[in-house]
C-alpha cells in the first residue's frame, strides 16, 4: 500500500483548501497512479488563523503505481508546482503539499527521501485520514496501530471531516 497525503492550507487560484484538494485528487487520474481508496477531507483550523474564514484541509490517498518512490516523489512535486507551490520557507502557508506518506512497508533514508514521512507518527491530520481508508494500517518505522498512534495525539478533537462539517453548518443555519 502507498499512501499519500495532501495538504492544503490557503486558499488560490484553485479556490479554498477544500477545493485544492479536490483538484489535486483530480489531477493523479491523469499521471502515472492509480487511486484505489481516498479519505474524507479533514478541516482543521490553524493556530495562527483567528477569523475562522477558511480551514486548512488534508486527506490521504491510498494508491497503486509502477513507480519507485523517488520518481514518484518527483512526480508530486510537479504536480505541486501545477498548483502554484514555491519551495520557500519553512511552515510557510502552502496552498497545495503533496506528502509521499509511506510506500508499502519500505523504511529508507537518503538525501531526498525518507520513508515512512518523518512527522507522520505526530501528523493528526493524516492520521485520522488513514485510518478512515484503512484503519489496520501499522506504522512501518514504529511498528505501531493507529489506534495507539492517535492515542498520543491530544488534538484529534480539533479536526472535523468535511462532509460533518457541512451538516454541522446546515443544522445551525
Amino acid at each position: 500500500m502507498i499512501l499519500v497525503g495532501l495538504s492544503a492550507d490557503v486558499p488560490s487560484r484553485h479556490g479554498l483548501p477544500e477545493e485544492i484538494i479536490l483538484k489535486a485528487q483530480s489531477a493523479f487520474e491523469k499521471d502515472q497512479i492509480t487511486i484505489r481508496q481516498s479519505s474524507s477531507i479533514w478541516l482543521h483550523a490553524k493556530k495562527e488563523n483567528k477569523s475562522g474564514d477558511y480551514f486548512s484541509a488534508s486527506a490521504v490517498l491510498s494508491i497503486d503505481t509502477h513507480l519507485y518512490p523517488l520518481p514518484l516523489l518527483a512526480l508530486l512535486q510537479d504536480m505541486e508546482a501545477a498548483f502554484g507551490r514555491i519551495h520557500g520557507f519553512k511552515n510557510d502557508p502552502k496552498a497545495l503539499e503533496l506528502y509521499l506518506l509511506s510506500y508499502r512497508r519500505e523504511v529508507f533514508k537518503n538525501d531526498y527521501l525518507t520513508l515512512p514521512y518523518p512527522l507522520l507518527h505526530e501528523q493528526t491530520e493524516f492520521l485520522l485520514p488513514i485510518r478512515e481508508i484503512h484503519k489496520d494500517w501499522v506504522h512501518p518505522y514504529f511498528d505501531q496501530e493507529l489506534t495507539q498512534l492517535l492515542g498520543k495525539r491530544e488534538n484529534k478533537k480539533e479536526f472535523i471531516a468535511l462532509q460533518d462539517y457541512q451538516k454541522l453548518q446546515t443544522v445551525m443555519s
